[in-house]
């Protein structure tokens, strides 16, 4: 199910949107919505950790790394903040995988989070919410502006206000 970019408006916590039209072109709409679609399929950004190997999320990350690159190489002149937006996101995955890929493990192909040590658990954990963190913020204003509405489990990772609040 999708979560329609409207709601998502009304309820973005953290951070608010200036409320005027913003101007972008169709194409350029086309190449976000194109890498929501990618962004909906990778489940290291809103799936449960235990449920993760350190080899997967390793990989899944560097695939989101080439998917920006190419991203950024296609939208080139593009607005500045969307420039800025596939930037930031770019770095988080730098950040995370400069955390995780010094775990110390014969081969981290087949580790799960919970078969980590604690202190490697935090590591990996705060990583990821990091890494989540960033990309919900960004993908919640992509949203709003290009007017796109996001599959419910990646919209999971932006920042709501319970609609109870």
């Amino acid at each position: 199910m999708k979560i329609r970019w409207q709601e998502i408006k009304s309820r973005l916590a953290g951070f608010s949107l200036p409320d005027f039209n913003w101007e972008y072109s169709t194409t350029e709409k086309d190449y976000v919505r194109d890498l929501i679609i990618e962004l909906e399929d990778k489940r290291v950004l809103y799936a449960e950790a235990a449920l993760e190997s350190i080899g997967g999320t390793i990989h899944s990350i560097n695939e989101l790394r080439t998917t920006l690159k190419t991203f950024l190489k296609t939208v080139g002149n593009g607005t500045h903040e969307l420039v800025i937006t596939a930037n930031d996101m770019q770095r988080a995955c730098r950040k995370y995988l400069n955390s995780v890929e010094i775990i110390n493990t014969d081969d981290t192909k087949y580790i799960f989070f919970h078969n980590l040590s604690f202190h490697d658990q935090e590591r990996v954990g705060l990583a990821l919410g990091e890494l989540r963190t960033i990309f919900g913020l960004h993908v919640g204003k992509l949203s709003v502006i290009y007017e796109i509405d996001i599959e419910e489990e990646l919209a999971s990772i932006i920042p709501m206000n319970n609609l109870n609040d």
